[in-house]
């Protein structure tokens, strides 16, 4: 990391303690896991819209990016432009309906902001996986999610065994291209 972190001005303290604080693994291949809470465009198909614009529409299997310059890589800015992930604890947080299991390279974190260090700013996640409505309740009010169900799939995602991204959704200036 230390190229990426030198060239993007992300803290590598910053982020160590985004991982730490997350609650979850890594997976045995090195990516960290996160989420990011969306809003249902269409239940039947299992599509989503980001809680900011509404235009950036993703679903299970799919892989967003946003080009790297886009993304502001300020630690002194809380919310700015980029992809928003977060850990377990910042979920009562954001705003949407439904939470979703993201993979995170380490080198597509772009900023986690200074001093608050359960959120951060990518350029790129897979979707592999969708919190029940259970687990949803738990992490809304700050408790750790110990659902059976939830504790396999993080076991899974740990392990590699995830849907492999289908799609590439491409984000623009916050609107999908």
């Amino acid at each position: 990391l230390a190229p990426v972190i030198r060239d993007r001005k992300l803290s590598g303290e910053d982020l160590m303690q985004f991982i730490k604080k997350s609650e979850m693994p890594l997976t045995n291949d090195g990516r960290i896991i996160a989420y990011k809470r969306v809003n249902v465009q269409d239940s039947e198909k299992g599509i989503y819209k980001d809680c900011h614009t509404g235009k950036v529409f993703q679903q299970l299997g799919s892989r967003v990016v946003m080009p790297v310059d886009l993304v502001d890589s300020s630690r002194h800015n809380s919310c700015s432009t980029g992809l928003h992930v977060c850990n377990l604890g910042y979920l009562g947080g954001f705003r949407g309906s439904n939470t979703l299991i993201v993979l995170v390279n380490p080198e597509d974190f772009i900023a986690v902001p200074h001093g608050e260090t359960t959120k951060a700013r990518v350029c790129a996640y897979d979707i592999v996986g969708i919190m029940d409505n259970k687990g949803q309740l738990h992490a809304n009010n700050g408790k750790s999610v110990k659902e059976p169900s939830f504790e396999a799939l993080i076991a899974d995602i740990v392990q590699g065994k995830v849907m492999q991204p289908f799609e590439i959704v491409t984000v623009t200036n916050y609107g999908q291209t």
